[in-house]
């Protein structure tokens, strides 16, 4: 889950001479698909994957000081790791996943693992992943990625009514550069071949039995398209909603210095769609402004646009309000933004606006502030957890790689009130 800035800014080079080169065992042969009991347009397969579980990391408690320290001891051995987000469980267990781990090797190496889980109980921490000791890899989708080629970043995750964890993630595909022209002055740098033109191509989602950890089975999303819809998810009492970010960061349009950096046409949009709560694979429902519509085409932003290059926002519904947070502009941005509202789809309101604060003056960045959700945080006027990733922007394994956490306000607890019905949402 490292979101490589340094091929953003062209020093990725440095990164690749630190990473080892990623052998990846044989595949094994793929399952026959399994549809009988899939709705129409999911397809999926059954696996028998067995997930290898760490020793556990534990921490004094599950203060923002605490969780800081998560990745302090190299817990089996990952240095570090970006994009947290995490889901609680009717067991009190709290599901986190990262992107990109960077992984320390027997050899002295680093290998970065394009997904890995955590199951947090209380405040001790068991790793999830694959592969071996001396040949470690992906938690999710091993045998379909081939590192940093084809591999699959988690999105958020959800429960479904048949007691199992969905987690969703994004296909990403790098898509080779052509030589740049020596006769352009103006063309950019070669890059090293990981996160200079990277596209998500596909929503995905794995079936994760929460009593073993094992992954139970690989399918596609009701909508398995690269629009992201599971980028956040957030359930109510009635709902399951699926939030969309197209989390098209690099190669697309120029930006400061020349990089080629986000997607302008979709980086700033957010959208959502729905089904009853848990019922994740029935057909979305996605609102178009005025209802909740099948027809796709129609969704429409629910964050304001205004002034922004990047939204890659993150929903917790608490007290009857969702609050959403937000790292302006990725890392190209210095402030976390957070806004709220009474319904899902807005109008989301301002309420606070923080100074992402770099680990280092020149060298560092700051992107993606999620929830941590679980921290002791799930009712009343408790403080809600906010993490944040960093890096250095040449990309290099170092403590830098870690996020940071802290807490802001949560809020009032007010009771649902009836004007939930207007434009829709009772139905």
């Amino acid at each position: 889950m490292i979101r490589q800035v340094a091929s953003v800014i062209c020093a990725a080079a440095a990164m690749a001479g630190a990473i080892a080169t990623s052998a990846t065992a044989a595949p094994e042969p793929t399952p026959e698909p399994l549809t009988e009991s899939l709705p129409p347009g999911v397809v999926g397969f059954e696996v028998e994957h067995e997930s290898l579980l760490a020793p556990d990391i534990c921490l004094p408690d599950t203060t923002p000081a605490s969780l800081d320290t998560l990745f302090f001891s190299e817990p089996a051995s990952i240095i570090g790791a970006d994009y947290p987000r995490t889901l609680p469980l009717p067991s009190g267990e709290v599901l986190w996943t990262f992107q990109d781990a960077k992984m320390r090797l027997p050899n002295g190496g680093i290998r970065v693992l394009h997904n890995i889980g955590m199951v947090q109980h209380a405040n001790c921490f068991t790793l999830l992943r694959s592969g071996t000791t001396s040949n470690p890899r992906s938690w999710l989708f091993a045998d379909q990625t081939t590192p940093m080629v084809t591999w699959h970043w988690p999105l958020d995750a959800a429960m479904g009514t048949d007691g199992n964890v969905y987690v969703y993630v994004a296909e990403m595909r790098e898509i080779p550069l052509p030589e740049p022209d020596p006769d352009d002055p103006d063309a950019p740098p070669p890059g090293d071949g990981y996160l200079d033109f990277t596209v998500p191509v596909a929503t995905r989602v794995a079936r994760v039995n929460p009593e073993t950890w094992n992954v139970e089975w690989y399918g596609t999303a009701y909508d398995v398209s690269a629009d992201l819809y599971g980028f956040s998810i957030e359930s109510d009492a009635e709902w399951t909603y699926f939030f969309a970010q197209c989390h098209r960061q690099f190669g697309f349009d120029p930006y400061i210095f020349g990089v080629l950096a986000h997607d302008r046409s979709c980086s700033d949009r957010v959208t959502v769609a729905r089904v009853p709560r848990g019922q994740l694979f029935e057909p979305y429902r996605y609102w178009n402004g005025l209802e909740w519509v099948l027809d796709k085409s129609q969704a429409v932003p629910i964050i304001d646009q205004s002034g922004r290059f990047a939204s890659p926002t993150q929903f917790l519904f608490r007290n009857n309000h969702w609050t959403a947070v937000t790292k302006l502009d990725d890392w190209w941005g210095d402030e976390i933004v957070v806004e709220q509202a009474r319904r899902p789809t807005g109008p989301f309101d301002e309420i606070a606006r923080f100074r992402a604060q770099p680990k280092c003056d020149v060298d560092c960045n700051t992107y993606f502030a999620s929830w941590a959700d679980g921290q002791n945080d799930e009712v009343g006027d408790a403080p809600l957890t906010v993490s944040l990733s960093h890096n250095r922007w040449d990309g290099t394994a170092t403590s830098f790689y870690r996020p940071t956490f802290f807490h802001i306000d949560a809020p009032p607890d007010i009771a649902a009130s009836a004007d939930r019905c207007v434009l829709g949402h009772c139905d």
